[in-house]
């Protein structure tokens, strides 16, 4: 793509975000050749117009979000009447989310509409910059890319559920860029892994995935069938979650962890959000044959392994938890969404002709629904009419 075609798209991303945004897409998915600016620009489009789309999210303490509870609102708001070393060092759970906290109290002057939704922009553009990074590196299609950033971006319920759950996304934001830059340079950015991991407890559960080195290659069968019965075992274990609990009773942030694996058991916890039996079965057994075919049938990058095999194991600890842990249930099984537009858009991608509809396929579904069911996300009113932000200029989001 030349300098004055790329020079016209921005103009007209400037002009109207959904226009640009939209015109570029189309145009890169009827072309679909590899091109490092125009590339770049499709990823660059997609990002900026989904967080403009949340930068116009309506602040009202009357919608059920958990933004306006103790652990969001009222935790900001604690900043100015609490020393420094109590509220971060001292923390009870997640020291580096108080942390955050505290240092955004005053970079905003304590405004949480800022902070909460600068929070939530940084985990959409860390997720789509990883995307980017992963899809570069996988050297995949045009079409792929944007295939990729639509089942996430443009996906409803991630946009619904990141107003309900934004410190846990923000976590695995974090994750999935550690995740993305092992896969690339081999190496592991620890601090970041570990603070992950401190601003939401169950960031945990992905520690084991990226130590352990038979995942980054195709395992045996034999050997994914004992760690599948590890799965099992472990299970049992947290079924006795109590004895646990009280061994470790003297370090606050794992006598945390296990209150909230406690907790999880039960389905009155106020975090519990109700998924039916069937969906979730029918997708986990769904999203698990397509990882299993994708890393034993059909042709594929050594690139791609990894990421699918964490798809898999955390679809097989939805359905092994589902009775026991209802409440961890949802929140592992909500992860996905951020985890597999590196797996589900990668299914067909090495055969051409194929990859190239089903990629259409994934972004006119995913696009189209996204817009139909703007207005009815997080159960409505988290946002202006979708028919109101369409027509706007950039400096009409802006201000």
């Amino acid at each position: 793509m030349s300098q004055n075609q790329i020079l016209f798209f921005i103009f007209l991303f400037c002009l109207n975000p959904f226009l640009g945004t939209l015109s570029l897409l189309i145009v890169k998915m009827m072309i679909n050749k590899r091109d490092t600016n125009s590339d770049f620009l499709v990823f660059l489009f997609i990002t900026l117009f989904v967080c403009l789309l949340q930068y116009t999210r309506i602040w009202n303490p009357n919608l059920q979000s958990d933004w306006y509870g103790g652990a969001y609102w009222g935790l900001f708001l604690k900043v100015p009447n609490t020393s420094f070393v109590e509220y971060t060092i001292g923390a009870y759970k997640e020291p580096v989310w108080n942390l955050l906290n505290y240092i955004g109290y005053y970079i905003t002057c304590g405004n949480y509409q800022i902070f909460s939704g600068a929070v939530a922009i940084t985990t959409n553009g860390l997720l789509a910059y990883s995307i980017y990074r992963y899809w570069k590196y996988a050297n995949l299609p045009s079409v792929t890319l944007i295939s990729m950033l639509s089942l996430l971006l443009f996906f409803s319920e991630y946009f619904g559920t990141i107003n309900n759950l934004l410190r846990q996304f923000f976590a695995v934001s974090i994750v999935i860029y550690v995740y993305v830059g092992k896969i690339i340079s081999g190496k592991v950015n620890w601090w970041l892994l570990i603070a992950a991991c401190f601003i939401h407890t169950l960031s945990f559960i992905f520690l084991p995935f990226i130590v352990w080195k038979p995942l980054f290659h195709t395992i045996k069968w034999r050997q994914l069938i004992y760690i599948i019965l590890v799965l099992c075992i472990s299970v049992i274990v947290i079924n006795n979650i109590s004895f646990l609990s009280r061994l470790f009773s003297s370090i606050d942030f794992l006598m945390y962890g296990f209150s909230r694996i406690e907790s999880g058991a039960n389905p009155a916890d106020k975090n519990y959000l109700a998924f039916d039996s069937t969906a979730v079965y029918v997708t986990a057994i769904f999203v698990s044959a397509m990882c299993i075919l994708m890393n034993y049938f059909l042709r594929k990058d050594k690139c791609t392994i990894f990421l699918t095999y964490v798809m898999f194991f955390l679809m097989i600890i939805c359905i092994l938890i589902y009775n026991l842990l209802p409440e961890i249930m949802t929140r592992i099984y909500v992860m996905r969404f951020c985890i597999w537009p590196f797996v589900l858009p990668l299914f067909m991608v090495k055969y051409k002709p194929v990859n190239t509809v089903y990629a259409w396929g994934i972004f006119i579904f995913f696009f189209t629904r996204f817009l139909v069911t703007f207005d009815d996300i997080g159960g409505g009113g988290f946002f202006p009419p979708i028919a109101d932000l369409l027509p706007r200029t950039l400096i009409q989001y802006l201000i």
